[in-house]
């Protein structure tokens, strides 16, 4: 089978179900490099610290998407100072800021949008509607997106706040996604308007408050900095006066696919391998003088080792994407866990306390790991015999995957060649955690499924992380803090959907060991949220 065009935003793969051809993969590289997408800022709340922070994040999304933007902003607009990562006058700091986000980036200043262009418009003050333009508009915990014009009742309120402005431009870039591919992707659904609210997980919120207050951050543990960690990083970077501690834990580098979804990797860094939590701490430290953020490479298994024997981690926020990762962060008996999880286009949102009463985190993922046939989805990813997939298998077995191996995984899931080249040398199971489908929308073409890269989902997921982190911070808040689990379909509409965990019946979890992991955890935290552990 021919390779198609090798590209950072596209991987292709085999579709098991696709009944017709809808698009060519020539057609997706063009919508992405050639459809014109306009960011518009109206002039009446251009100089609000609201509306610049959707317009910096929606840039930064569209960007590792779209490679033609144009950016409509009123003269004389200056950044306000609580802003990072850009300073100056408005329009020409969003120009060079695009170019930190892809030097492929073909960015223009206009007073008016192009004809037949998407328009993104950031304000209260916005034109008719039209069926290519989306609106969005955010305070507070509140975020307003539609495919009308939409309002709220002060751009202004709740400037302390930043969740709200920075889901807008998320679900917003989503509309765009939409707009763009909505033809050839199943299952969308426009958003006519909705006021989406991060405090309390409602369609329809009005609650733009209450205030932050004065955020001092408990002993935090981050693990994870890539899509999903770097995503809550650039939001907590727009809370400048944060205090507290917080402890960022990978044991990776920065790989040449880190900027298709991660909002944080700017100016090519990507290409240097930089460890990522140093590189995580060093981009955020400067906007963030009051926090002491301290870098660990490794795991959360070796970052543990590393602890002294009476160690307590009051909140770890999970921010990984492998099942036996998140089993290690719960096996590090963290008082509580915040959980974000992707699929395609999906998000999921999940809070764990009281270990050995309420469903644990790795409760949730227990039932796919007793049900996953590892050998059968070895064979049918590798191509390999039963048996020597069996023996890769094998914990501490040396046998490691070939150069030959890889060509050959690489062309059963036509895959271009190269693709997979870091897995020369490693175990199969290195190999097959390595998930293709994580946080990419397949767009069906002639020879499989493209998966466009949709930051706009790990977006989501971080800054959901970041508005219940902040819920913890602030024991005024815990009527709100997550109870159990959220999930989104950013194809679709946000929705109210909050239902409780279920805690594992086999009894195989960690969370049964009475013996010793509940007996450890109960001397490590006496009392959480009121109730005796």
């Amino acid at each position: 089978m021919n390779q198609e065009r090798v590209d950072g935003r596209l991987r292709f793969v085999r579709s098991l179900h696709l009944t017709s051809c809808q698009m060519g993969a020539e057609e997706v590289l063009r919508c992405l490099d050639e459809t014109p997408i306009a960011i518009v800022i109206g002039s009446s709340t251009a100089g609000t610290l609201n509306t610049q922070i959707t317009a910096l994040t929606a840039l930064n999304l569209l960007g590792r998407l779209f490679r033609h933007l144009f950016i409509c902003v009123p003269p004389n607009a200056i950044v306000d100072e609580r802003l990072p990562f850009v300073q100056g006058q408005l329009d020409r700091a969003l120009l060079q800021f695009a170019t930190r986000v892809s030097p492929e980036i073909i960015a223009e200043p206009v007073v008016k949008p192009p004809a037949g262009a998407v328009e993104l418009h950031i304000s209260d003050d916005c034109p008719a509607a039209n069926k290519r333009h989306i609106y969005c508009t955010g305070a507070g915990w509140l975020a307003r997106v539609g495919r009308r014009a939409v309002y709220l009742s002060s751009a202004e309120a709740a400037r302390g706040n930043p969740i709200g402005p920075l889901i807008a431009a998320a679900l917003g870039v989503a509309e765009v996604f939409k707009l763009v591919f909505g033809d050839v992707l199943q299952g969308v659904v426009p958003i006519e308007d909705i006021s989406f609210s991060a405090l309390t997980y409602q369609a329809q919120g009005k609650l733009i408050g209450p205030d932050l207050g004065r955020v001092t951050l408990p002993p935090t543990l981050l693990v994870g900095a890539g899509s999903i960690g770097s995503s809550f990083l650039w939001g907590l970077a727009h809370l400048q006066n944060t205090q507290g501690t917080l402890t960022i834990v990978d044991h990776d580098k920065l790989e040449i696919h880190n900027p298709d979804r991660a909002p944080l990797v700017l100016d090519d860094a990507a290409e240097l391998g930089l460890e990522k939590s140093q590189w995580a701490r060093d981009t955020v430290q400067p906007w963030l003088p009051g926090l002491k953020i301290t870098p660990y490479t490794g795991t959360i298994r070796q970052y543990i080792d590393s602890l002294p024997q009476d160690y307590t981690l009051p909140l770890a926020i999970s921010a990984v994407d492998s099942i036996e990762s998140r089993r290690d962060i719960q096996d590090a008996l963290p008082a509580r866990i915040l959980n974000a999880s992707t699929g395609p286009t999906k998000i999921e949102i999940t809070r764990h306390a009281h270990f050995g009463k309420d469903a644990c985190l790795y409760c949730l993922y227990l039932p796919e790991i007793l049900d996953r046939p590892p050998i059968r989805l070895a064979m049918e990813r590798t191509g390999f015999g039963q048996k020597d997939v069996a023996e890769l298998m094998l914990p501490n077995n040396p046998r490691r995957l070939t150069a030959g191996n890889i060509r050959g995984i690489e062309q059963r899931n036509n895959l271009a060649p190269g693709t997979l080249n870091e897995f020369t040398g490693r175990s199969l199971q290195d190999l097959l955690a390595q998930e293709l489908w994580y946080s990419q929308a397949p767009i069906p073409l002639e020879t499989g499924h493209a998966l466009v890269t949709t930051a706009f989902v790990s977006a989501l997921a971080g800054f959901l992380l970041l508005a219940e982190t902040l819920k913890e911070a602030n024991p005024a808040f815990a009527p709100y803090r997550l109870n159990g689990i959220y999930e989104q379909e950013l194809l679709s509409m946000p929705n109210e959907f909050l239902y409780p965990g279920q805690r594992d019946k086999t009894g195989y979890c960690l969370c049964w060991d009475k013996q010793t992991r509940q007996r450890l955890y109960n001397q490590k935290y006496v009392q959480i949220d009121g109730v005796v552990s």
